[in-house]
């Protein structure tokens, strides 16, 4: 088969391609080049932006507002990332706490519910759903209750194969799109000092590429159970002071003192303001609330531990490679 370099495809014939859903977003831009150089076949599916051109990478501009629509891109795929989430870590009022259940009717929720639906009526063998560390129906957040709901949503699919992956926050660079980083460097613009009201909190920054070799292994890695979930952290736990110091030093110039307790918690809105490009969020906390270490229970005899790479990358080398500019 012609290697693709750029062109738009509808229908990928090879029996055993990877679609990925989000195939332009931040985390969907470094998996699909992983998995380019592993010269896999991949339908990257977009809706607004198109992906970068790369070999064997076969870019389907659709969406996932209904099954039919998603006859074509699944034709030929073996296996489905599922990347794609809309408002990614911005609070919303919308999704409710503590439902028993775990259920939530959104539209992130429905669209999954689309895509889950094509595959079982294609019969993909395999989904690989991205979470986030610390989901559950009681979280404190909506994201995290959200990413709860659809992770029980694809848990109970009748897909053959079912891998959750949860991470911590994810941080890196393509373009300046890393919003962990910005929504930190955002606070310190002004000289002298800035807020750090997360007092306690801790965070596991995850390199972007790191995560990227984790799921680019699972998409051909052998499992024996119909559904498994791996928790993927960073190198380094770090407080948040701890962490804010670090990035302070990094990307600020003279000493910063850093405003803790009530006075940074009452400082930060006003520190925090929106930017043209980031008018809506999220916002710092939403991240400072991704959980940040991976419970030993689901390690325990979990074969997909051992797909995890050996070479991640520490917090202060991922900043060295960033650019802001």
């Amino acid at each position: 088969m012609s290697k693709n370099l750029g062109k738009e495809q509808d229908v990928v014939s090879h029996t055993d391609a990877i679609l990925v859903a989000g195939g332009s977003g931040f985390v969907g831009r470094h998996l699909v080049k992983e998995l380019s150089q592993k010269g896999e076949t991949v339908v990257s599916m977009y809706r607004n932006r198109l992906p970068d051109p790369m070999a064997n990478v076969y870019p389907v501009c659709s969406d996932l507002s209904s099954t039919e629509l998603l006859a074509a891109p699944l034709r030929g795929v073996d296996t489905v990332v599922y990347l794609a989430w809309k408002g990614s870590f911005i609070t919303s009022p919308e999704i409710p706490q503590g439902m028993d259940d775990g259920e939530i009717n959104s539209p992130n929720i429905d669209l999954l519910q689309h895509l889950i639906e094509a595959m079982e009526k294609a019969d993909t063998r395999r989904i690989i759903f991205l979470s986030a560390i610390g989901s559950h129906r009681r979280s404190k957040t909506p994201f995290l209750r959200e990413k709860y709901s659809a992770e029980k949503l694809v848990l109970n699919s009748q897909i053959k194969e079912k891998i959750i992956v949860r991470t911590s926050i994810l941080c890196g660079n393509i373009n300046g799109s890393d919003r962990f980083l910005n929504s930190i460097i955002g606070i310190m613009r002004y000289p002298g000092f800035y807020p750090a009201p997360f007092r306690g909190k801790r965070s596991s920054p995850l390199y972007v590429e790191d995560l990227s070799k984790l799921i680019s292994a699972l998409t051909s890695v052998s499992i024996s159970e119909p559904a498994l979930i791996i928790e993927m952290t960073g190198k380094e736990n770090f407080k948040s002071e701890d962490l804010f110091k670090i990035i302070a030093d990094r990307f600020t110039k003279g000493a910063k003192i850093q405003l803790k307790g009530k006075l940074g918690s009452a400082l930060l809105p006003v520190f925090e303001k929106r930017t043209k490009e980031n008018p809506t969020g999220p916002l710092l906390k939403d991240f400072i609330d991704v959980g940040s270490e991976a419970r030993d229970s689901i390690k325990l005899n979990n074969p997909l531990y051992q797909e995890i790479p050996s070479d991640i990358k520490n917090f202060r080398d991922v900043l060295e490679s960033v650019d802001t500019a």
